[in-house]
């Protein structure tokens, strides 16, 4: 949605610039390796979090590494985003292959399903042809500006229900996918004869339905909405949280949203750079919405959701 063409025709500019052309072309360029050591990080936190809270285990140590999970969880989403994206390996075939055992059936996704939704998305983002924003805007859960009660009571239907709505919604998405299912066959036979079925349900399961939904469901908030959306740079936002809040919700430069859709083939590993890059072209400058942190503190995503949104139109309400 376009409400003000003539900052449009200021940023459509500024995306045609030769000088930003030349650095978005450099930072295109995709290398296997810097996208895998997430990939490794990742389940190196999650292996020492079950390692340590196994060893040690008490009831707080359990929730905090729930949480630590959780985010992890959400983290493997994300670096399957960058093979929706193309940004992982050039052989499509191999790269959704590889991604979707490390990242993507793990979550109950698969990379190729999920391409086929996001592609949709970030054509005709924030709009009714875009099947992410159709989906949400119509419920009133989706809609700013809240207070922040309302806010609360939302994430914690999402932490009690989150999680099977993701289930239904990764099925409903990648449904039928025999790949997906002669994985998750070959999980639940190990979990059976060696036994740690209650230490997959502990340490997956548990926050796989309680927390990783929630955490998703603030990242995806922070992406588009509470937002003015008079043009395409506040239509979407980067968020430039610390350390802990990029850990929880922002991990691997996905914070940077705003960065990636306005360049989607530059890879997760620079869009730091990119958008520090960015800064010192007076449009982006000028336009770019950008958001301090995502709950605390100055400017805040959550500040924005209180004061910035879209209603839909009654026609729009109907319709789903």
């Amino acid at each position: 949605m376009i409400k003000n063409p003539q900052i449009q025709s200021e940023i459509d500019a500024f995306k045609k610039d030769p000088s930003v052309r030349k650095v978005v072309n450099e930072f295109s360029k995709v290398n296997p390796a810097r996208q895998f050591i997430p990939v490794v990080f990742d389940w190196a936190v999650i292996a020492a979090a079950i390692a340590v809270c196994s060893t040690y285990f008490s009831w707080w140590l359990y929730a905090l590494t729930v949480v630590v999970i959780a985010s992890r969880q959400h983290a493997l989403l994300v670096l399957m985003h960058e093979a929706a994206h193309l940004r992982v390996f050039k052989n499509v075939t191999w790269g959704d292959m590889i991604v979707d055992f490390v990242c993507a059936y793990p979550t109950f996704m698969t990379t190729e399903a999920y391409r086929r939704n996001h592609s949709a998305h970030h054509s005709a983002t924030n709009t009714e042809k875009d099947p992410d924003w159709a989906r949400k805007i119509p419920k009133a859960e989706w809609q700013y500006p809240q207070r922040p009660l309302t806010m609360a009571k939302v994430l914690g239907r999402q932490l009690m229900v989150g999680g099977l709505e993701w289930m239904v919604l990764a099925y409903m998405i990648s449904k039928n996918d025999k790949k997906k299912m002669a994985y998750w066959a070959v999980v639940a036979t190990a979990v059976v004869m060696t036994g740690y079925g209650k230490g997959f349900l502990l340490y997956w399961m548990v926050p796989m339905l309680t927390l990783f939904p929630t955490i998703q469901r603030i990242r995806s908030i922070a992406e588009h909405f509470g937002l003015k959306y008079e043009h395409e740079m506040n239509g979407t936002r980067n968020v430039m949280s610390g350390p802990v809040q990029s850990f929880l919700f922002g991990p691997h430069n996905v914070r940077l949203h705003l960065a990636h859709h306005m360049f989607p083939t530059v890879p997760q590993y620079n869009l730091g750079r990119l958008h520090q890059i960015l800064m010192d072209h007076p449009t982006y400058a000028k336009y770019s919405h950008n958001n301090t942190s995502y709950i605390f503190f100055g400017n805040s995503v959550v500040k924005n959701l209180r004061e910035e949104g879209y209603t839909p139109s009654p026609e729009q309400k109907m319709a789903v």
